[in-house]
């Protein structure tokens, strides 16, 4: 999972910080529940991404309201990446290459 040493990177930097992860996947899940440390599981909290339909983007940031956004791999979801920009995350395209 290429998303672990990102996790603890964030973890490090943002002690007090709760990070929302999700995936799309059961294995997904599986393999985070599987290779998470216990320390850092503490501090994660996994949800599945919603299926890329407008409304409902929204109302998972709505509900979850994430301070920021970070997508890895396949997690590149148009609308809800639209969401996350209406709400003024981070994340346009020109800030990806400082993460």
């Amino acid at each position: 999972m290429s998303i672990l040493p990102v996790l603890s990177a964030i973890a490090d930097a943002a002690p007090d910080a709760t990070i929302l992860l999700t995936t799309g996947t059961v294995t997904s899940a599986r393999l985070l529940d599987q290779y998470l440390k216990p320390e850092l599981a503490r501090r994660v909290l996994h949800r599945f991404v919603p299926l890329d339909v407008p409304a409902w983007a929204a109302r998972f940031l709505d509900h979850w309201r994430p301070d920021a956004a970070g997508f890895v791999e396949s997690e590149l979801w148009p609308n809800l990446l639209a969401a996350c920009r209406a709400r003024g995350h981070p994340g346009d395209a020109d800030q990806w290459s400082h993460v």
